[in-house]
């Protein structure tokens, strides 16, 4: 899933002559495929798109993880990269 920063975020990019960001978020996805937790476990340095990665992740749904025949909940993280062009 693609997640582009905001307007504002993309020109302060330009402005500091960043080309590219990084951030991990940190999930936890209940056995009913619904994300339970979400936290940055690593910052892209620009807290609007921090907070827009997380808005994003929070929406995500799984479809549940089969565990001995029923679903089980799960922890992972994303790593998001974005580049300007």
């Amino acid at each position: 899933t693609q997640i582009f920063p905001g307007k504002d975020t993309r020109k302060r990019m330009i402005d500091r002559g960043v080309t590219s960001v990084e951030g991990t978020v940190g999930l936890c996805v209940a056995a009913t495929g619904s994300v339970k937790e979400a936290k940055m476990m690593e910052s892209t340095g620009y807290g609007d798109y921090d907070k827009e990665l997380l808005a994003a992740v929070r929406g995500w749904t799984y479809p549940p993880t089969p565990a001995d025949d029923t679903s089980a909940p799960v922890c992972s993280e994303v790593e998001f990269t974005y580049t300007l062009e």
